[in-house]
């Protein structure tokens, strides 16, 4: 009986010792975040020579937007 009492305090003891577990939530990414391509003057266009896989100029982009993604319960 002795054995499990003292089991159980120190149980106890080391729960109360442990540090809290603390986690930021991360932050929404904004449109900062992505690379989109862009078209513009003076900009090099590169030329390839076999197989590579390149950024491509974009000549426009029409309802590009931000909406917030709902999560369904």
């Amino acid at each position: 009986m002795f054995l499990f009492a003292l089991v159980a305090v120190l149980l106890i003891v080391a729960y109360l010792l442990t540090p809290s577990q603390t986690t930021d939530a991360p932050a929404p990414a904004g449109m900062a975040d992505f690379n989109f391509p862009d078209n513009s003057i003076g900009k090099p266009v590169p030329r390839l020579y076999g197989y590579a896989m390149l950024k491509g100029n974009c000549i426009y982009v029409d309802g590009l937007r931000n909406e917030k993604i709902e999560i369904c319960p």
